[in-house]
């Protein structure tokens, strides 16, 4: 629906909006996400810095830093409880400012979906962190409108108004998630269902968090005449779950999933050695390219090439194979590499050479 786009440069009108339900999901995630202790963290897309928050008072981390384009909301969170304990930063979610596995753990609290680069993003996310380490993410349930602004947004479609669609609704299913995170070559994914209950004073107090100025929600109202707006009011009123004293409770879901960054993969392929009297190979172990392709960016380091171990093997066969091994980029793990390829090699040796 054109015209009506987020904006999140307002910072206090989305901390009266989302910073509750931020503050009761995020210490759910975190402790499903069972991070080690000393760890270094990257918090993508931080917001007003509720995540890094939240992660520094229960995962005792070594180092937290944030990035989200929002200029004004990076303002918000250098000046909150997090200031001084962790670091805040503008930045494209879609080009990081890091060296590559540069952090332990790699996390985005309810952003993802909107970041119209997801995939290039996520292979970012992926990039900066260590081998082994984890990345992960939680978003909204869009999809189910069982997002904090879903109450408001189910009324309104009852009533008749129109309710600019939520980017990235589709892929806020788990399965969504998922399928991202496989195709970023992320392992060990896993999914889970978070769901929280806040409670509001009053109608009052619903009405005023859920249509800040940035929400397209809050545009479409606004543009109605007083009378559609009065009869708008009312209806959603009627419709949302009243206690006694007008306390107004529900749930929101959100989705998270997280994966393991996958140590670094390699080619081994056998190329023939024509130096010697007999047939030979020489093994290659050379890395491959990561599925995506990423331009450089000024502050990052050039990516680490494995060294070349040149092996001479068995009699070569006529029909060698390149096959995936992983991994042997580090020196310790090199003889162990050397031994599975002599194995593999010698298997193939062993079968009837054609002439």
């Amino acid at each position: 629906m054109a015209g009506y786009a987020f904006d999140f440069d307002d910072s206090t009108a989305y901390e009266r909006a989302m910073g509750r339900w931020s503050r009761a999901v995020a210490p759910v995630f975190l402790r499903w996400l069972a991070p080690p202790a000393n760890a270094r963290w990257l918090d993508v897309g931080c917001g007003t810095g509720i995540l890094a928050h939240t992660l520094l008072e229960l995962c005792s981390p070594a180092a937290v830093v944030g990035i989200d384009s929002a200029a004004p909301q990076v303002a918000q969170a250098s000046r909150g409880p997090a200031a001084g304990r962790a670091s805040f930063e503008v930045g494209d979610a879609c080009t990081l400012p890091f060296p590559d596995a540069s952090f332990d753990v790699v996390a985005s609290a309810l952003v993802i979906n909107f970041i119209p680069e997801r995939r290039r993003a996520l292979a970012e996310m992926r990039r900066v962190a260590r081998a082994g380490g984890a990345v992960a993410a939680y978003v909204w349930d869009f999809a189910e409108e069982l997002s904090p602004s879903g109450p408001l947004r189910r009324a309104m479609r009852r009533f008749g108004a129109q309710v600019p669609p939520i980017p990235g609704t589709a892929e806020s299913r788990p399965e969504a998630l998922r399928a991202l995170f496989q195709e970023a070559g992320l392992e060990r994914i896993e999914t889970r269902i978070i769901e929280v209950c806040l409670a509001y004073e009053d109608f009052e107090d619903f009405w005023k968090a859920q249509t800040p100025g940035y929400a397209p929600t809050t545009k479409v109202i606004a543009s109605m005449t007083e009378s559609d707006r009065a009869r708008l009011v009312r209806n959603v009123r009627d419709q949302l779950p009243a206690a006694p004293g007008g306390v107004i409770e529900y749930f929101a879901r959100a989705n998270a999933v997280k994966a393991r960054a996958l140590d670094q993969a390699f080619l081994i392929r056998p190329t023939t050695n024509s130096r010697t009297t007999a047939p030979t190979v020489d093994v290659t172990i050379e890395p491959i390219s990561p599925p995506a392709v990423i331009p450089s960016t000024p502050n990052r380091k050039p990516p680490t090439r494995a060294p070349t171990i040149p092996t001479t093997m068995l009699p070569t066969t006529p029909n060698p194979f390149p096959f995936m091994m992983s991994p042997a980029s580090q020196p310790a793990r090199a003889p162990m590499a050397r031994k599975m390829i002599r194995l593999v090699m010698s298997m193939m040796a062993s079968r009837p050479i054609s002439s």
